[in-house]
């Protein structure tokens, strides 16, 4: 199920419902909530309603983490993607040898 949320007038895409696995699948769970975050804005206003509502959100990534810290049935999950995934806004030295990439991006 797929629905757009506007929480104080940004939208967002919420999903809901769905069996989620990591990479290995050897973890499944069943989120309460799934939110895609283009903007920073977006990620901060995911975070205020769960804290509001007393819900567990987590960051979740490409799904690589073997740990079970990352399963939680009912939790909400926050995905970066957008303008958050966009490798244009690295940041590269190259005296020290290190680039910052935003926290979405995936090689």
């Amino acid at each position: 199920i797929w629905i757009s949320v506007a929480i104080t007038a940004i939208s967002i895409a919420l999903q809901t419902e769905t069996i989620h696995y990591n990479f290995g699948n050897t973890l499944s769970w069943t989120p309460g909530e799934v939110i895609y975050c283009e903007t920073t804005t977006d990620v901060v206003t995911a975070v205020e309603s769960a804290i509001a509502s007393g819900e567990k959100i987590k960051a979740f990534g490409t799904g690589w983490s073997w740990n079970t810290a990352i399963a939680g049935d009912g939790d909400t999950y926050v995905i970066l993607s957008g303008g958050l995934s966009d490798i244009t806004t690295a940041e590269l030295n190259t005296t020290e040898q290190t680039v910052v990439v935003g926290a979405g991006i995936q090689a």
